[in-house]
């Protein structure tokens, strides 16, 4: 059995005792689970490498969740038909992405909430140029992080790529 907490990505792997030529694209996984209201959900497995497929899943239910493998090749028994389960217990931190679940619209469309309804208030600040020498890792990345928090900032936005008006390798981006 798996264990986790609601609202915590959980991954696990499948390893297939099959070869194939050309994993990526001669098979494809998925897993289907199956909550405590019997509801279910398809969840596609991602090629990780060699002869291993990953699964990553997150729930606000808490319980047990029953996993089963489907594979497009039924023949492969390491990788078809596998079952399991997941035990998923409240979650006890203060964290709001795992207290309260993932970000989503509200039913208005007029702000975003959390999964259980709580409201997200969106405070952001925007990092321009934030992968030059200017922020060394993770110094630089943690000092900033710390002081946003303290000013309350729910939301920090990284803007990784060159400014509008600037041309490739342009001096500006090395700074």
């Amino acid at each position: 059995m798996l264990y986790t907490v609601q609202n915590n990505m959980i991954e696990w792997s499948y390893e297939s005792e099959k070869e194939y030529i050309d994993p990526f694209n001669d098979i494809e996984l998925s897993v289907i689970i199956t909550d405590l209201d019997s509801k279910q959900k398809e969840i596609p497995a991602f090629w990780a490498g060699g002869q291993t497929w990953r699964v990553r899943y997150a729930s606000s239910k808490m319980g047990i969740h029953h996993v089963r493998s489907v594979c497009s090749d039924a023949s492969n028994t390491s990788l078809h038909g596998k079952e399991e389960c997941i035990q998923i217990d409240k979650y006890e931190g203060d964290n709001p992405l795992m207290k309260h679940g993932a970000l989503e619209v509200s039913k208005n469309r007029r702000y975003l909430q959390h999964k259980d309804g709580t409201p997200f208030f969106w405070l952001g600040d925007t990092w321009w140029m934030g992968f030059t020498k200017r922020l060394e890792w993770p110094e630089d990345f943690k000092t900033l992080t710390a002081d946003r928090r303290e000013k309350g900032f729910t939301v920090i936005q990284i803007v990784a790529g060159l400014y509008p008006d600037m041309v490739p390798f342009d001096e500006r981006g090395c700074k």
